[in-house]
This record gives structure tokens, sequence and C-alpha cells, in this order.
């Protein structure tokens, strides 16, 4: 049982292993899409671009932003 053990287990395990990334990656997707659903029925356009997406990054991330966000 030993030589079946050592022969499937890293197999067995590997297999579990992309299966719980892709049901994690499935949830992830399918929570942005209800997002992205609920965004586009409030304004109903929405533009995703690298023009909108770096200020905004670039304002969440800096620590000025932290500073402001501990305050409130």
């Amino acid at each position: 049982m030993t030589e079946i053990t050592a022969v499937f287990g890293p197999m067995v395990a590997s297999q579990l292993l992309y299966t719980v990334l892709f049901l994690v990656g499935a949830a992830a997707v399918i929570s942005a899409m209800e997002q992205f659903k609920r965004i586009r029925g409030r304004y109903g356009v929405v533009k995703l671009s690298l023009r909108y997406a770096w200020p905004y990054l670039a304002y969440n991330l800096s620590p000025f932003a932290r500073r402001l966000r501990g305050v409130r």
C-alpha cells in the first residue's frame, strides 16, 4: 500500500490544489461580475481604461490617502 501512496499521493495532492485554485478564481470572477453589473446598473456606462486606473491606484496606495483614511 505504501508504494501506491508514494506514486499517486503527489498526483492527487496537486489535483486538489488545482481544483481549489480554480474554485477560488471562479468565485473572484463571479464576484467581480456582480459588482460590475451593479455599477453598470447605477451609472449606465463603465469605462475601463488605464487613464482612469492609474490615478485611482496612485491615490489609494499613497501614504497620504492612508493617513486620511486613518483619521476618519
